[in-house]
């Protein structure tokens, strides 16, 4: 009578599919991660430079004048500093009443 014994392990052509499998989603999976992140960059600076343009409206409205710089709407708390500090992050600045973002 002939023993059958059990298999403990895997193949080499199991494991080598596999790692190819996994290298392969990696690869479809990747660009699409960096290409939502970019997407989420750029709508939260949109977002960012609407809210400041919003704010510097109410100042004018509220003032009479547009703000002189965008410090001027942090100093009367029109943005907080942790807006200011993405404003700086972000680049954007104040051309006369109007917010235009920056170049990254």
């Amino acid at each position: 009578m002939v023993k059958q014994s059990k298999r403990k392990g895997f193949t080499l052509i199991e494991v080598v599919t596999t790692v190819f499998i996994i290298g392969l989603l990696v690869l479809i999976v990747l660009p699409n991660v960096n290409h939502v992140r970019a997407f989420a960059e750029r709508k939260q600076q949109t977002a960012l430079v609407q809210t400041v343009q919003t704010q510097v409206d109410l100042y004018r409205n509220e003032n009479g004048s547009a703000p002189a710089s965008l410090k001027d709407l942090a100093d009367k708390e029109y943005l907080s500093e942790g807006q200011l500090a993405q404003v700086d992050k972000a680049a954007i600045t104040l051309k006369g009443d109007r917010v235009v973002a920056g170049k990254k």
